[in-house]
């Protein structure tokens, strides 16, 4: 896979469903790869992330116990172990990686102030963490994939926390995981926006979502199965959500219809390959402003992510 341009030509971009300065456009394609999501297979019992035999913040085990290679999405949050982490990076854990002999997986804290088996609620946690339904935002995304220090990503969760709207969500610990997953559950203005927009998610043969604020691109979210995408389509929209907060009312508001945008943007972004750490080959992307992260198998795209930085005024920057 050399460019990008074969996966638009794969894909039909729908008419956006547009609510609260958000344009959320379905994305519909054909299901090409045979694969389970790793949230259908954490509720089976059939696969799961746990805490690595020599524990260490930077790197978790994953389990796959199916007869089929399990995708792990880019981002995805667990809760537990010694402190809540996200995934760095698109994985399908290939069948054979059972309990005797998991798979290695990379892996950022989320979790500041936790090193131990307690929740930030005191509660007892276990080597065996559970996926949350929650994503860190395409703006801190971008960031953390510009620099993937540990540090960085500390870095992004203090500044979520600095926002106005997260300080009734704030968690002991500073875990990320916990303050989305509160958000999300308790504020009126959060729940209501994901509502409205819901409409987008749940179109036949859909495999993802682009999204806008502002009519500016915040990025894509794209699945090779349109199984996994009803997986994650909650998921993945929450994550865009957290835009507003990063971005609030100071983007200035974009001139160009965000379909043809993204269109004419995406053909021109680089793909760099790497060794994936699971099944497959992975790649990165870049452009002019834009980061992501794509896991192909065969060839053909299991998992495409990417966001694009957007420019502040500078009253934001002076914010």
């Amino acid at each position: 896979m050399k460019t990008l341009d074969a996966l638009l030509e794969r894909c039909i971009i729908d008419e956006p469903v547009i609510s609260d300065d958000f344009e959320v456009y379905p994305i519909i394609g054909a299901s090409s790869v045979h694969l389970l999501g790793f949230k259908e297979a954490e509720s089976l019992g059939t696969a799961w992330i746990q805490e690595a035999k020599h524990e260490t913040v930077s790197m978790l085990e994953a389990v796959n116990t199916n007869q089929v290679g399990v995708l792990v999405p880019f981002l995805t949050q667990v809760k537990g172990g010694k402190q809540d982490r996200t995934v760095f990076e698109p994985i399908v854990i290939p069948v054979g990686c059972d309990g005797s002999n998991p798979l290695p997986i990379p892996a950022r804290c989320l979790e500041q102030g936790r090193w131990g088996y307690r929740d930030d609620l005191g509660m007892q946690t276990s080597r065996r963490f559970e996926s949350i339904s929650t994503r860190a935002s395409g703006q801190m995304a971008y960031s953390f994939m510009a620099d993937d220090s540990q540090s960085q990503v500390w870095a992004e969760v203090r500044s979520l926390y600095s926002q106005p709207q997260t300080r009734l969500f704030h968690s002991p610990t500073r875990s990320l995981v916990s303050t989305s997953r509160k958000m999300f559950e308790h504020s009126r203005e959060m729940k209501g926006i994901e509502n409205r927009l819901s409409e987008g998610l749940h179109v036949s043969g859909q495999v993802g979502i682009l999204v806008a604020y502002r009519e500016n691109i915040l990025g894509v979210d794209l699945y090779g199965a349109s199984n996994v995408w009803t997986s994650y389509a909650n998921e993945s929209l929450r994550g865009f959500l957290f835009d507003k907060i990063i971005l609030g009312s100071y983007l200035e508001r974009g001139k160009e219809d965000g379909r043809t945008c993204f269109v004419d943007e995406f053909q021109g972004l680089e793909l760099e390959e790497e060794a994936a750490v699971g099944s497959g080959s992975l790649f990165r992307i870049h452009g002019v402003n834009w980061k992501g992260m794509c896991l192909a198998i065969d060839t053909i795209p299991a998992h495409v992510y990417a966001v694009k930085k957007q420019r502040w005024t500078r009253m934001a920057e002076n914010m």
